[in-house]
């Protein structure tokens, strides 16, 4: 199934789109809030927004990195399997 393929770099990607989006957000909020005549409020509340989203990207990010690696360690270890199943059939043919 082609949208279960490399979920690690999928998760990266939806991080960083979630990060865009509460940019987004973030704007939006800040102009609304010049709107309502409270600049100090609306540039507070915009702060907290794009941290709390860059927080959440962050972990995205993390979670998708670390499926990444372990995807590439199972296939190291599966070559290195392979490799010593070989050298031992090869082995008890020699003796």
């Amino acid at each position: 199934m082609l949208f279960l393929n490399e979920p690690g770099k999928k998760v990266k990607a939806i991080g960083a789109v979630i990060f865009i989006i509460g940019i987004v957000i973030a704007l939006l909020v800040l102009i609304a809030s010049l709107l309502f005549e409270e600049p100090l409020l609306g540039f507070l509340a915009a702060l907290l927004i794009v941290f709390l989203f860059w927080l959440s990207a962050l972990s995205m990010v993390l979670i998708g990195q670390m499926g990444q690696d372990l995807q590439r360690q199972t296939q190291l270890l599966e070559k290195i399997a392979r490799e010593a199943k070989s050298d031992e059939k090869t082995e008890n043919v020699l003796t």
